[in-house]
């Protein structure tokens, strides 16, 4: 949808840019011995822990078309101010990618044969089945949910995730929470689509719609 918005501002006319800079040649790596103890891995932070907010490098000048158009589908403020944040980062053409320098291999990670779960039904009373459920089957010739696919006899994959969750709830006796991550595009038609299912939630229960932003 980013790429949707920012069409007609990728087409524009862009004025000259000045011409860069030759940039000195990288220094070359260091290479470790073979027998050498590795270096400690560095400490590395998400940047939203250190960086400050990016102050675009050119005025929002060309984003007004994109709120009246964002505010015409209806998107929130708080989608909306997200949106031209990003569309700030975009245009002041900062540069977000981490480094090499900056990250090192996992030295070591607990295998599945080290864990040793325990089964806590009560747990369960504490967690939210969620399933993400946005996209359309236009790839497949659908105009609908790709999750209304029929996949086994009559059943469609939406089918399957309920009868699941009846399953668990049953073996478990426990009223497991569910919910759906819809769009725009799949709302509709899932929420008719289970309806059939009297132990589902009602709609407002069921769904959160992904914001077309």
């Amino acid at each position: 949808v980013l790429v949707m918005f920012l069409g007609s501002w990728a087409l524009a006319p862009r004025e000259e840019s000045a011409p860069s800079k030759e940039l000195a040649p990288a220094p070359a790596p260091s290479v470790r011995p073979p027998n050498a103890a590795a270096a400690p891995a560095p400490s590395v932070r998400p940047p939203s822990a250190t960086a400050e907010p990016i102050v675009p490098a050119v005025p929002h000048d060309k984003f007004a078309a994109y709120e009246v158009k964002m505010r015409r589908e209806g998107c929130s403020p708080t989608a909306i101010a997200a949106f031209k944040y990003n569309y700030g980062v975009l245009v002041s053409g900062a540069n977000l990618m981490i480094g090499e320098s900056a990250i090192a291999p996992v030295q070591s990670l607990p295998t599945l044969d080290e864990l040793d779960p325990a089964e806590d039904a009560a747990l369960l009373a504490q967690t939210v089945m969620l399933k993400l459920n946005g996209g359309l089957g236009t790839g497949m010739g659908l105009d609908k949910a790709k999750s209304l696919l029929v996949v086994k006899g009559r059943s469609s994959f939406l089918d399957l995730i309920a009868q699941q969750l009846q399953a668990m709830r049953e073996r478990f006796g426990t009223s497991l929470a569910f919910m759906l991550m819809n769009s725009f595009s799949t709302s509709a038609d899932t929420l008719e689509h289970l309806s059939k299912y009297a132990f589902l939630p009602a709609a407002a229960d069921l769904e959160f719609v992904q914001n077309k932003a």
